[in-house]
């Protein structure tokens, strides 16, 4: 499949979201419907403004090919999300093994890969260091974790190719990665993974993780990565630590406050929110997860949900009712998105493309870089 043209490709993928793509081929000149990745890329620092502004202009490095839907950062987790998105070439290639039978592999390929490596050696080059880290959010890496979620014409095996590229060539930057879900042999599930990498230990004090019993080094040493850096740079390792790739379903964020500094009930309401709320789709990732996370005076339950399986007030309804068993029902707040849901993608991407429409007719031949992405918590 060739290439769109700039902009072009977001025409097809605002369609490929919405509308049947029968009549599609013949408008745009393009013999074959459009694929869509998106991409999720959690940093663990959100207060360093000079390292968050170099990792921000990579972001936005290919706003022709690559938009930044939203943009998430949160001062007290010290912890900011990107969610960008891009099209997909693929293309099919013969190669014969030693056996001399060949065979039929796929070539798949994103400018969303340039940006996101981009993104990671400014973090690497950066003056982040988790020697130094403290946020009231779980960590592993300074580049936490990268989550691929195919969209319109994508296939799931698109997803996983380039999260398995991706995840390559940050090992190739001496950064150790653990895939899971998807992109896993036996499609470890996320919180397996941290788990084994003792994610969720508590260190510190008042609720803060910090550097002090989140050692890299060690935890590195019990568990063998699934990508592995030719050698192991002890300096790097702690300074950056451990990423974790997966590739799965879309999943919006969502998070639910409740006015109590008890963290023992909200971590129970949580509980069992994935025990009545957390159902699989056959082999699939979980449909819903939840954790309790301290967020200054007050607990909030961090969610991520499969907008396909359930919907955010679904979510808040089920927080309250649990919380009145517990006696704190009028301690529950209107919770809030962290992310753009699925349904607003159409509509962000519909804005940006207009934008650079606009753009383009004012300054023929001059590109300039269009806003993009809400900015919450900062």
């Amino acid at each position: 499949m060739a290439s769109p043209a700039a902009g072009q490709w977001a025409i097809l993928a605002l369609l490929s979201l919405s509308v049947s793509l029968t009549a599609l081929s013949a408008s745009t000149g393009f013999s074959e419907n459009p694929k869509l990745i998106c991409c999720k890329i959690y940093i663990s620092e959100s207060r360093n403004k000079s390292a968050l502004d170099e990792i921000d202009k990579a972001a936005r490095k290919d706003p022709e090919n690559v938009v930044v839907l939203s943009k998430f950062g949160d001062p007290i987790y010290n912890r900011v999300r990107y969610t960008l998105v891009s099209y997909i070439s693929t293309s099919e290639r013969n190669y014969s093994n030693e056996g001399n039978i060949s065979k039929l592999t796929l070539n798949v390929s994103s400018p969303i890969k340039g940006v996101l490596l981009e993104m990671v050696k400014a973090a690497i080059s950066s003056t982040l260091s988790l020697d130094s880290h403290q946020g009231e959010h779980p960590w592993i890496g300074i580049i936490d974790d990268l989550s691929f979620h195919p969209l319109g014409d994508a296939k799931m095996e698109d997803a996983v190719y380039l999260a398995k590229d991706v995840a390559s060539d940050i090992a190739s930057s001496k950064v150790p990665v653990f895939l899971y879900y998807e992109a896993h042999p036996q499609r470890k599930t996320l919180s397996d993974v941290r788990h084994d990498l003792d994610y969720y230990k508590k260190n510190g004090t008042a609720g803060q993780w910090s550097p002090e019993g989140n050692e890299c080094d060690v935890v590195f040493q019990k568990n063998k990565p699934d990508v592995c850096p030719a050698v192991v740079d002890q300096q790097i390792l702690q300074k950056i630590g451990i990423t974790t790739v997966g590739a799965m379903h879309f999943v919006e964020g969502y998070n639910v406050p409740v006015r109590s500094e008890d963290l023992k009930k909200v971590d129970d309401i949580a509980k069992r929110l994935r025990e009545q709320l957390g159902g699989r789709g056959g082999e699939g990732p979980p449909k819903f997860l939840a954790l309790a996370l301290r967020h200054g005076s007050l607990v909030e339950v961090g969610c991520l949900l499969d907008p396909n399986y359930l919907r955010a007030d679904q979510v808040q309804d089920k927080v309250k009712q649990i919380a009145a068993e517990q006696g704190l029902e009028d301690k529950v707040e209107k919770g809030y998105h962290t992310d753009i849901t699925k349904d607003m993608i159409l509509v962000h991407l519909s804005k940006v493309l207009f934008e650079k429409k606009i753009e383009s007719a004012a300054a023929p031949g001059v590109c300039r870089q269009t806003g993009s992405g809400s900015e919450e918590r900062e």
